[in-house]
């Protein structure tokens, strides 16, 4: 015989080979290892949903302590989904209990029937559990990189981690199709096999005997081995370092992500990677270099050190240091992507101007790792009531008031002159820090200052001068002399409503573009022409005549109506009839040339730092970056203390305007605003009192009237205003009325 076909027939007659087993036998291996089966499942359920609801809690405390954007949170319905798909397949695969008499036929095939069930549940559970929490994750991702992405150059410098992501659930897909068949084929191929042979067999004989091809359970595929109490302990005590290691993880990459913000949503960046103090001065760092900062998009350091102070007491210096937008933006000053620096040479006193200087979350993470403990700094000391002193008793009124201006000096940074006339003699003056830093030259009551918004109640004046030349009426449309006036609403506009700010033109252009031109307008030589279109491309906040709005923009329209009438330039104009003839020798109006004639204006200075030994603040000239020209008549215009005096003793005088015009200029319309002056009786002593300030690029200005008594006040500096500065002004001029102040 062919040794081939020898072979054939002894595989032939082995798989005849039958092998008899008692059913009753096969029937509890068989309901043991259903059991087991069932054990295994269940672990394996409550571990997944058990995971996925102790990651809720946890997944909501990350988010609040990296204070991740809202998408975070997103994940959070992604996990109870998740816990609630295994619960729901738990209910849909409830099993009734096995029978100890159920037959072996039907043993078989509800164990095969809950085999098949569970791998459907396994290769849709990454479908319906694992994905959509993937998804979601990706959300996130793609919000906090579009948040922490200064443009989409660095947002491509996150495509790892979008990739990673993808890989991890492509691999956990892959995992669980490739798993699937080495886990549970052998026993569905067992199970079929039995199944087939027992319905050859016509299921139970009546010798209770089964005859089947092979023995089985020979080789264990059919066995799952249960759970005791030790191995389910042990594997959840290994879930929980599992998740521990990956909440680690998850919270080192926030800690290091650069996308980081704080509770309020303020993006974390900076513009130095480095910060460091000497004293109340900070010191950063631009690339491998040290320098004092002087100032932050025309904002003095000294400014928003003071600011933070305020506001945020013992962590003022982490707050500059770590939260700069949401300090800026506190401030009303909300940082671009990139600012302009102001900085100081430590070794001269050489000034730099950094422009474009971008804002990264790179540097605020630089000083976010190389932040030392801060000493809680000394505490503020409690500012003391003091009692009126009386103007009549000048020594001690003079007493009084240098003291209080010599503190300023030393606290604010106050930088100007003060004058304070009775009946147009003063009664106080006094002079503080220097009108040009370089050459060394005193401020004095000749210096001239720019004086912002006190500028309106000369463009009123001019105004009403015309009126009672007959050239205008301030009952005039503001169309019949400047045409872009003509269409609605902008037609029913008169003269008297620019005068009040009662013309429904915004203060700035509020739309983000028209108001980035009008910065660059205030920085360039710009004609006023410009600013009369840009009014009329702006919304009115309301009908003319309705309500209040204070506006820029109103005065310099005034501006162009004077230039369209007289024929000369505002500037011009000013100069020939209200200056000169006024014998106002310090005042004048900026050009848009800026010419080398108005040198001699003091120029802007920002208060560095107290030095404690000497008691003498420190300064550093300034330049802002402004053309004052293109202030115009809202305010462009520039005058000493002294020329302030005499104005004030030409209205007292009334000889400059005709009663009817003069009584124009004082009378209020709405939020007692009159013509380029407020006007109203003071709550503390009921007295009335005519009174403007200003503030524009490093400048303030504060004017007083009180009638009643014959009185002015008068002040001018030429360091920016700050919160500080406007709290001492307001102590000295309660001080100067003779009512009861604050000191410093």
């Amino acid at each position: 015989m062919d040794p081939d076909k020898y072979q054939q027939a002894w595989q032939a007659h082995e798989t005849q080979t039958r092998v008899t087993i008692h059913a009753d036998l096969l029937r509890k291996e068989m309901q043991r290892d259903q059991r087991d089966f069932r054990t295994v499942v269940f672990w394996g359920d409550v571990g997944e949903a058990w995971i996925a609801i102790l990651l809720v809690p946890v997944w909501i405390y990350l988010g609040i302590a990296t204070s991740s954007p809202w998408t975070w949170y997103l994940v959070v319905p992604a996990l109870v989904w998740q816990a609630g798909f295994v619960l729901v397949q738990r209910m849909r695969r409830r099993q009734k209990p096995i029978e100890p008499d159920e037959p072996l036929l039907g043993c078989v095939e509800r164990s095969l029937a809950e085999l098949e069930q569970q791998i459907w549940s396994e290769r849709s559970a990454f479908w319906m559990s694992s994905l959509p929490a993937g998804i979601l994750l990706l959300v996130y991702f793609a919000h906090a990189t579009w948040l922490g992405s200064d443009d989409w150059l660095d947002a491509l410098g996150y495509a790892p981690l979008f990739a990673l992501t993808i890989v991890i659930f492509g691999f956990i897909y892959f995992m669980n199709q490739y798993t699937l068949p080495k886990k549970y084929q052998p026993r569905r191929q067992e199970l079929l096999t039995l199944l087939a042979s027992l319905q050859d067999e016509a299921g139970e004989n009546a010798d209770d005997h089964v005859s089947l091809p092979a023995l089985p359970f020979r080789d264990g595929s059919l066995r799952t081995p249960g759970y005791s109490r030790a191995r389910v302990t042990i594997g959840m005590l290994a879930a929980v370092m599992i998740m521990t290691v990956t909440v680690g993880l998850v919270v080192f990459i926030f800690n290091t992500a650069p996308y980081l913000f704080s509770e309020e949503g303020y993006p974390k960046k900076s513009p130095f990677a480095a910060v460091r103090w000497e004293q109340y001065q900070p010191e950063v760092r631009l690339g491998e270099e040290w320098f004092k900062l002087v100032s932050l998009d025309e904002l003095p350091a000294a400014e928003i050190v003071a600011f933070s102070r305020r506001t945020y007491g013992d962590r003022w210096r982490k707050r500059f240091e770590e939260d700069l937008v949401e300090l800026l933006t506190g401030m009303k000053h909300p940082p671009r992507d990139q600012v302009t620096l102001v900085v100081q040479s430590l070794t001269s006193s050489e000034t730099q101007v950094r422009e474009d200087v971008p804002m990264t979350y790179a540097n605020r993470r630089a000083i976010y790792d190389a932040a030392d403990k801060r000493a809680i700094p000394e505490p503020q000391r409690k500012r003391v009531a003091r009692a009126a002193v009386s103007i009549d008793n000048a020594e001690q009124f003079n007493q009084r008031v240098d003291e209080f201006l010599q503190l300023a000096r030393v606290k604010t940074g106050f930088s100007g002159v003060v004058v304070v006339a009775r009946g147009g003699e003063p009664v106080y003056q006094g002079a503080f820090g220097f009108s040009h830093l370089a050459s060394r030259i005193p401020n004095s009551l000749d210096t001239p200052f720019r004086i912002a918004s006190l500028s309106k109640q000369f463009t009123a004046a001019a105004i009403l001068s015309l009126e009672a030349e007959g050239k205008l009426s301030t009952d005039d449309p503001v169309h019949r002399y400047l045409p872009e006036f003509t269409a609605e609403p902008y037609r029913r506009i008169t003269i008297y409503h620019l005068l009040t700010h009662t013309s429904g033109l915004p203060r700035t252009p509020e739309e983000a573009a028209r108001h980035a031109r009008w910065d660059a307008m205030s920085r360039a030589p710009t004609p006023v022409n410009d600013y009369v279109r840009l009014a009329c491309q702006c919304p009115l906040t309301f009908e003319p005549g309705q309500d209040f709005q204070y506006s820029n923009f109103g005065y310099r329209v005034l501006s162009a109506i004077i230039v369209q009438i007289t024929g000369e330039e505002y500037a011009d104009f000013m100069e020939e009839r209200l200056f000169t003839p006024l014998s106002l020798r310090q005042s004048g109006v900026a050009r848009i040339s800026q010419p080398s004639d108005e040198a001699r204006v003091a120029e802007v200075v920002s208060f560095v730092v107290q030095n404690h030994r000497t008691r003498e603040p420190s300064f550093v000239s300034t330049d802002s970056g402004r053309n004052y020209g293109t202030g115009y008549g809202s305010g462009g215009i520039y005058a000493s203390a002294n020329d302030l005096l005499r104005w004030d003793r030409i209205l007292a005088d009334e000889s400059f305007l005709p009663a009817e015009q003069q009584a124009k200029l004082f009378r209020p319309v709405r939020k007692h605003y009159a013509c380029g002056w407020i006007v109203k009786k003071s709550g503390l002593d009921g007295r009335l009192y005519q009174t403007h300030s200003g503030s524009n690029g490093g400048y303030f200005s504060k004017m007083m009237r009180i009638p009643e008594d014959n009185l002015v006040i008068i002040a001018l500096g030429n360091v920016r205003q700050t919160d500080e500065i406007d709290e001492a002004l307001e102590q000295l001029f309660r001080l100067c009325r003779s009512l009861p102040y604050q000191d410093l």
